[in-house]
């Protein structure tokens, strides 16, 4: 991974995972003598008490070669909040490991993801704790079972999205149909397929993103590969739930101030009929 992406990594980066960073910063006051690598004085996190995102390092910013050491950062805005990562790293090239962190990561669930996980919300629960915990095999599994259990939910959405946009009815039709089938990665393969362009913002195919991960052979694939799997998943359903929600709620704002643009009209043009 690029030196950039460290601070992502700190914060959001499951435990006990090793990445490596050809491109880390690494200090060496003497040589021979040991080496420090440098860790990033701002980093990306949202603060539960303010809302903001800017956390600022506090005291040291470099760990010594295979010794674990703890960095603290805080809220740049409330200057109250904390958070504290434990860091291991080793070797050339350089290979991270975060070993602990409090408070520990968090299991963020946005409004409309929840209300259509539903009762399957305890899977997708344990899927990201595993995951958290670099138990991407068993992420993984947890995973596929919530797209199983919510591919017709996701499918209602789509389909009342492209009703409301005036898709081609062919599409729909398809669409309809594969709800009737029994495999689910051949339903998320005909929603990509029927996704209509004004739902794809910059090109984008959650569907298809979503089809292509599920046709991943899972035969010999690591924790760490796993993991990177399971996030993929996670932003692709995200997306599909908050995208779409979204547009479709702009689309019946916009149907509501239409009607009473309509109504103005008419009414204008009943008083200059007088």
């Amino acid at each position: 991974m690029p030196y950039a992406s460290l601070g992502d990594f700190l914060v959001n980066a499951p435990l006990y995972l090793p990445e490596p960073f050809p491109s880390a910063t690494i200090r060496q006051p003497s040589n021979p003598g040991p080496r420090y690598l440098v860790v990033p004085k701002l980093v990306d996190r949202r603060c539960d008490k303010c809302g903001r995102t800017k956390w600022e390092l506090q005291g040291h910013e470099s760990a010594k070669e295979r010794e674990l050491t703890e960095f603290a950062y805080k809220c740049r805005n409330c200057d109250s909040a904390h958070f504290t990562i434990w860091l291991f790293w080793y070797g050339q090239p350089t290979t991270v490991l975060k070993a602990g962190q409090y408070p520990r990561l968090e299991i963020a669930i946005p409004k409309e993801f929840g209300e259509a996980l539903g009762s399957k919300r305890p899977l997708y629960v344990k899927g990201m704790t595993l995951r958290h915990n670099a138990y991407g095999i068993g992420a993984l599994t947890y995973f596929r079972r919530v797209i199983e259990d919510t591919t017709d939910e996701m499918l209602d959405l789509l389909e009342e999205a492209m009703q409301a946009t005036g898709a081609d009815p062919g599409s729909v039709a398809a669409l309809k149909q594969a709800r009737g089938g029994s495999q689910f990665e051949d339903k998320v393969r005909i929603a990509a397929e029927v996704l209509p362009g004004n739902l794809r913002p910059n090109n984008i195919n959650p569907f298809g993103d979503l089809y292509k991960l599920l046709s991943i052979g899972l035969h010999n694939l690591s924790d760490e590969e796993c993991c990177e799997i399971v996030d993929a998943m996670d932003e692709s359903l995200k997306f599909i739930y908050t995208q779409l929600k979204t547009h479709m709620e702009a689309s019946k704002g916009y149907e509501s101030s239409t009607q009473k643009v309509g109504a103005l009209l008419a009414k204008m043009k009943r008083r200059e009929g007088r």
